[in-house]
Order: C-alpha cells, then sequence, then structure tokens
C-alpha cells in the first residue's frame, strides 16, 4: 500500500515514480493483495467484528464476567 498526501503534489510526483520505478514489485503485491482478498469470507469479518464488539461490552461493564458478558452477546439475559 502506497500512501501519499493528495494535496503534495510533490509527495503525488514521487509516488508516482516509485510506482514507475517498481512497477513489478508494485504489480506482484497487487496480485499477492488481491489473492488474499477472494480467500477472506464473511465468516471470517463476522470473527473480527465480534471481537471487536465483545471488547466494546467488555469496555461498557468492565466488571462484568465474561460468562455474563457471552450471555448478553447471545441474548439470554438483559444487560443492567
Amino acid at each position: 500500500m502506497l500512501y501519499f498526501d493528495p494535496n503534495d503534489p510533490r509527495e503525488i510526483a514521487r509516488t508516482i515514480l516509485h510506482i514507475r520505478d517498481n512497477w513489478q514489485n508494485v504489480r506482484d503485491r497487487q496480485r499477492a493483495a488481491s489473492a488474499a482478498v477472494f480467500r477472506w469470507t464473511w465468516k471470517d469479518a463476522a470473527r473480527e467484528w465480534l471481537l471487536i464488539f465483545k471488547e466494546a461490552a467488555a469496555m461498557a461493564h468492565p466488571l462484568s464476567n465474561e460468562a455474563s458478558l457471552e450471555a448478553r452477546l447471545s441474548g439470554q439475559t438483559k444487560a443492567a
């Protein structure tokens, strides 16, 4: 991934020259990234989001234990 300031003409030019001078490497990295994206599933995305939601719930209820957090997330009990 190449990052640059879109408001800085010199950085834009440097990035373009980098791509021109390293096109083989850039293309190889694009292919590798594309392959990884096509292996990614909705289950993978859901798994990552669930971890984020669990962290957020733990931060909102820091004194809760893991079992009650799991119960709340699965809808078995109502959160206080």
